[in-house]
């Protein structure tokens, strides 16, 4: 059907696309005590194996598995947008398009291919990675 030659391998990428950007999201907020972190390399390695997991079932309970992931990943990131506003006083949506991401991403190593995902994961966590860089590279540009 849709889900590629080998699944399982598709499910244990899906966990390591969570743990890559999840690294990243933890070291972004290392500074913070345990109960101002919004979530680490656990919550986002649990997020994208939930992508794979869905996808894995994807062909046995239909559509609607994938979709309530889905709402369940959007719903969380509407809270943790919430919580970082409240204990941080920062709106911020980055972490919240991370683990959207992150979702999709486990989600694609299923059912297309493990290898692009793991490299759209590279990426993501690379942008993320390098936030002071392109801020100053911006402001570089705006005093020229």
């Amino acid at each position: 059907m849709w889900i590629n030659a080998d699944p399982v391998n598709g499910a244990m990428v899906s966990l390591a696309i969570g743990l890559i950007i999840g690294l990243e999201r933890g070291w972004q907020v290392r500074q913070l005590g345990d109960n101002q972190r919004i979530a680490g390399m656990r919550t986002y390695g649990l997020i994208g194996l939930l992508g794979g997991v869905c996808a894995l079932l994807l062909p046995t309970l239909g559509p609607w598995l994938p979709l309530l992931g889905l709402l369940a990943v959007v719903t969380g990131c509407g809270l943790s947008v919430w919580l970082a506003q409240r204990w941080q006083g920062e709106f911020g949506l980055t972490s919240s398009v991370a683990m959207l991401l992150t979702y999709l991403l486990g989600l694609m190593s299923v059912l297309l291919s493990p290898s692009e995902a793991v490299a759209c994961a590279v990426l993501a966590a690379l942008l993320m990675g390098l936030k002071g860089k392109i801020q100053q590279g911006m402001l570089f540009l705006s005093e020229t």
